[in-house]
């Protein structure tokens, strides 16, 4: 039987359907084995990945595991809590100075809300500290203030942020998860991680059992005393200047939960040492030589301060590293310092608030 221009009834609707399904397995297949090597890869630490290593360290999955198994073995007395400026503030430093055993919650671009999401973790957990050392960024309240990607998709964190709202199933958040995989970003990102994985190379920072992130790289750096090694300090001057230029004034919503947080840690019986995070001299240099990054500076410091005078919690301003005694060379780079100079910015903490 053939159809009126002579070609066989069905061959073609037929031969359409096979190349369908075909073009639709294949798409399965693809999206099946890129998930695959996404989860295995892994490169922000987001699934089950550990081989390949990390281009974007997840700090707050990773603090919060390496704190449930602190806890496993004593007290948790006091905490470190705030960004990756706070880094430096090792928890032995604080044991050392009568702060008992401690342990570094802070976390790459933390903010406000991590504050609260982690302490509340740290609770759930069952951990009561006496003491919270917190690391205090000066644009943290600003309506131009992003929230980190690690909290954002951190399911745990955003549950315990959400109080009363369940958080989404482990399955249906990895769906979610998968689903923003598939950008060029992310694949970028897992070509990096398996470069690094071929080359061997070391791991850029560290994070210890108490939670003591570091560079061994730049402390070898510069330790050796090289003028080289002061380089990134002078050029990260460049970053401090646009979420300054940026800071529109307070957002009235992280406010209210910085002050909401506070007064939790009050009601804990929670002593708090609180900081603005300290500059580089070099990078307070720059800002007196940018009026606009200046003006927001200082209206960002003083919103701040209003803060925590709302919450009636002090807030030392050691945003002058002469404020206390800090050495220009033991820094990363302008905004990060290193352990020596943390240790003077402790104990000058403890005079003041203890």
């Amino acid at each position: 039987m053939t159809a009126p221009d002579g070609l066989p009834g069905n061959s073609a609707p037929a031969s359409a359907r096979r190349y369908a399904v075909v073009f639709r397995w294949t798409i399965v297949v693809i999206v099946v084995l890129w998930f695959g090597a996404i989860a295995i890869v892994d490169p922000r630490r987001e699934y089950l990945g550990s081989r390949f290593p990390a281009v974007v360290p997840n700090t707050r999955a990773e603090k919060l595991e390496r704190l449930a198994e602190y806890a496993r073995h004593g007290p948790v007395d006091a905490l470190v809590m705030g960004s990756s400026r706070s880094f430096a503030l090792a928890p032995e430093d604080l044991r050392a100075r009568g702060l008992g055993r401690s342990f570094s919650l802070t976390v790459h671009g933390g903010g406000v809300q991590d504050l609260v999401a982690l302490y509340r973790m740290t609770r759930a957990m069952g951990i009561r500290p006496r003491v919270v050392v917190i690391g205090v960024d000066e644009t943290w309240l600003g309506t131009s203030f992003k929230d980190a990607y690690e909290l954002q998709h951190n399911r745990l964190l955003q549950g315990a942020l959400n109080t009363g709202e369940r958080p989404p199933s482990r399955v249906w958040h990895a769906f979610a998860l998968a689903e923003r995989t598939m950008t060029p970003s992310y694949a970028m990102d897992a070509v990096r991680s398996v470069r690094g994985w071929l080359s061997s190379a070391p791991p850029r920072m560290i994070t210890d059992s108490a939670g003591y992130t570091w560079e061994p790289g730049r402390d070898a750096e510069i330790a050796s005393g090289s003028p080289e090694a002061m380089v990134p300090v002078s050029r990260s001057v460049a970053f401090l200047v646009p979420p300054l230029v940026a800071y529109g004034g307070v957002d009235s919503v992280r406010a209210n939960l910085m002050v909401e947080f506070l007064r939790e840690l009050e009601e804990d019986t929670v002593k708090v040492l609180a900081f603005l995070t300290p500059y580089h001299p070099v990078a307070l240099q720059a800002l007196n030589s940018r009026p606009r990054a200046l003006a927001g500076f200082q209206r960002a410091r003083a919103d701040m301060m209003a803060t925590f005078a709302r919450a009636g919690v002090p807030l030392h301003d050691l945003s002058d590293a002469a404020s206390f005694g800090a050495s220009e060379r033991e820094w990363y780079d302008a905004f990060h310092m290193q352990s020596p100079n943390a240790a003077r910015l402790l104990d000058v903490l403890i005079s003041r608030g203890l």
